[in-house]
């Protein structure tokens, strides 16, 4: 299946790609893709990133719309792919996430689907789900599977601000590109009604006519997230030093 891998990084974040990217090598499903990096606030990032992948194209994302870092990024994920990818799917990998086996993450399935992430319980804050609810009525975006009412939150869970459901997660994520051209098209403003990619398409994908999306146990393929560079290091040294032995 034809495919690129994307991802982003802002300053302060170049050191956890560094170490995460060689072991996306190893994965043969990824190891020959194309990768598409959107990065921000580094000087040069050609010559920081140039050589990490074989087949690399490295965008300096900018958009004057958002407030923070964190939202002009994930931005990227809807925004900037739906300009620049080429190929018909895209696989969205975070970078404090790597891999500690070769093992394939996704089977030919799997490319059915406009959305498939790793298994996820619950939408933080209750918020999204409320603001993407208004945000769909006034564009008009036409119902699907359900048609989201107000969320009710369980009274006698501590944690009021959770929304529990079936969704999925996307450190590391699959995307019919299509999909996310067409969630695209309904930002008029060109800004994310709200500051979460995954959950933004995640709601699309539910509610949009003949459009699917796909969980699965990601992390039983040797997927691993850290967001500490401290642990990343330690779990990859750990993993390749066992290998060399």
């Amino acid at each position: 299946m034809n495919f690129t891998i994307v991802t982003a990084v802002s300053k302060g974040y170049e050191e956890k790609l560094l170490l995460t990217v060689p072991t996306w090598k190893i994965k043969p499903q990824f190891a020959d893709k194309p990768m598409i990096l959107f990065t921000h606030g580094i000087p040069n990032p050609e010559k920081t990133f140039g050589s990490i992948w074989k087949d690399i194209k490295i965008i300096q994302w900018n958009m004057a719309k958002y407030d923070t870092i964190r939202e002009l990024m994930l931005s990227s994920f809807v925004i900037g792919t739906s300009e620049y990818v080429e190929t018909s799917h895209w696989i969205k990998i975070d970078s404090d996430t790597f891999f500690t086996n070769d093992m394939n993450i996704f089977d030919a399935s799997d490319f059915n689907y406009d959305l498939v992430g790793n298994s996820w319980g619950y939408t933080r804050p209750l918020s999204f789900i409320q603001n993407l609810q208004e945000w769909a009525e006034f564009n008009h975006i036409p119902g699907n599977r359900i048609e989201f009412g107000q969320p009710i939150i369980n009274p006698d869970k501590p944690d009021k601000t959770k929304y529990k459901h079936s969704r999925i997660s996307s450190f590391i994520c699959l995307h019919k590109s299509d999909f996310v051209r067409e969630a695209n098209s309904y930002l008029s403003d060109k800004k994310l009604p709200i500051p979460s990619h995954d959950t933004f398409l995640w709601y699309l994908a539910e509610r949009l006519p003949n459009r699917t999306w796909k969980r699965k146990k990601i992390k039983h393929f040797g997927v691993v997230t850290k967001s500490k560079i401290s642990i990343i290091r330690s779990i990859i040294n750990s993993v390749y030093i066992k290998k060399q032995q």
